[in-house]
């Protein structure tokens, strides 16, 4: 699994595969920008709490051709972060007199709630009369073989389609998960009607869920985490980085458990590597105490020096519970 997106301190965790139709979340937003099952990890904003971005990819059977689609998502604890609104892909792909070709015939771009997002949808079902061009005609091409060379939001490397880009807030401290859904009206492939068509959500050992039977049903593995830490390296949770959190620190070090406040480098694995922030963290001040006030005692020193130390002796560690393993 990997990290794909943070704001504020938020982070966002995603995991995908490829199998039947993918769909999965990045917080890679543009062609070329390196999207996929295998996301790196990425850097996080430190300023970004508002207007935060998600984007949702799809990859699709080898051969099939996708007209149309319908997801939801759904952040299961309230309070941490607000779904605002959807903006679903829609690129004007040629001009074939009498005809204007876009990627869907018709796009619902739905209202969102604190904690979720139904009916996200685009569909082609046929021609129809564009509305600000009576004399002309629309149609859709959805997403698949033939579409590739003029849709702007095709990842030829990634071999990947963008289908929408959420907008959230991040509103709380905490964490999230998100799960994507097959919407209420399902999916629908060249060749194909729901019933037939299985979708692989993000989690790599999932199985795959049908479009017709299991809509709105989540799969077993999180498509996306949000975290938001206060201060990375408050392990007591008193809103402070100081002496109190130093052996908890090391304890986290040397058992290798994830815990996002022990991530002090915000990478997806609590190592080594996070020893360096947490020292700087402690001997700084970090958190609501001033910088006056958070002068470390000679004995807070001394344990800071002890974490250090358990870098040379820390057991090997075990994946961040939502770290590529």
């Amino acid at each position: 699994m990997k990290w794909v997106l943070a704001t504020g301190l938020a982070v966002i965790v995603t995991s995908t595969m490829a199998s039947a139709q993918t769909i999965f979340v990045s917080s890679i937003g543009t062609v070329g920008g390196g999207v996929g099952p295998s996301d790196p990890n990425l850097p996080f904003s430190a300023t970004q709490v508002t207007g935060a971005k998600m984007n949702i990819w799809a990859i699709l059977e080898t051969g099939q051709k996708l007209e149309a689609q319908s997801l939801n998502l759904v952040a299961m604890t309230p309070g941490v972060i607000e779904l605002k609104g959807v903006d679903v892909k829609n690129p004007f792909l040629e001009s074939v007199p009498p005809l204007d070709v876009y990627r869907w015939e018709y796009v619902h771009e739905p209202a969102a709630t604190a904690n979720a997002i139904d009916g996200m949808a685009a569909f082609q079902v046929g021609n129809f009369v564009d509305p600000e061009l009576p004399s002309k005609f629309a149609v859709g091409a959805g997403i698949g073989p033939g579409t590739q060379s003029v849709d702007a939001w095709y990842d030829a490397t990634a071999g990947a389609w963008l289908l929408a880009t959420v907008t959230y807030d991040v509103v709380g401290f905490g964490a999230t998960e998100l799960f994507l859904q097959v919407g209420a009206n399902g999916f629908l492939a060249s060749d194909a009607f729901s019933a037939d068509i299985n979708v692989v959500f993000g989690g790599g050992d999932d199985p795959a869920l049908n479009a017709e039977s299991q809509r709105g049903t989540n799969s077993a593995t999180a498509d996306a985490v949000v975290y938001n830490v206060q201060f990375p390296g408050d392990l007591n949770g008193d809103s402070n980085v100081n002496g109190l959190d130093v052996l908890p620190f090391v304890n986290f070090i040397l058992s290798g458990d994830y815990d996002p406040n022990a991530d002090v480098n915000l990478d997806g694995a609590v190592n080594g590597l996070d020893v360096t922030p947490f020292v700087d963290a402690v001997l700084g001040g970090v958190g609501v105490t001033s910088r006056s006030m958070a002068v470390p005692e000679p004995t807070t020193l001394g344990l800071v020096v002890a974490a250090v130390l358990a870098l040379g002796c820390y057991h090997p560690q075990r994946a961040g519970r939502y770290q590529d393993i």
